[in-house]
């Protein structure tokens, strides 16, 4: 379904009230392909590509945030540092 309808490949981003309709129409007509041409080596391997694409986007971002979380604790111990030493050398 991935391969053969565009609508299908990311977020659906069209109009949600539709998106069960859209989707059965997909369904429908992806059975019907596979029902006249039988599935084919290529059709795994176009699966297999983009779960792989999937793995690596989500690792991606989870790299990112881990990042992005790094970088606010030590901004973070940073900041206490230096209240910290304000409120020494206020004493």
């Amino acid at each position: 379904m991935l391969q053969s309808w565009g609508i299908m490949h990311e977020r659906y981003r069209w109009d949600h009230a539709n998106f069960d309709v859209d989707f059965q129409n997909c369904a429908l007509l992806t059975n019907e392909l596979i029902r006249h041409n039988n599935l084919a080596e290529l059709d795994s391997e176009f699966y297999h590509k983009y779960l792989s694409a999937r793995r690596t986007k989500s690792e991606e971002r989870a790299r990112k945030r881990s990042a992005q979380l790094h970088i606010y604790a030590a901004n973070k111990q940073a900041r206490r540092q230096a209240e910290q030493e304000i409120a020494d050398v206020m004493h």
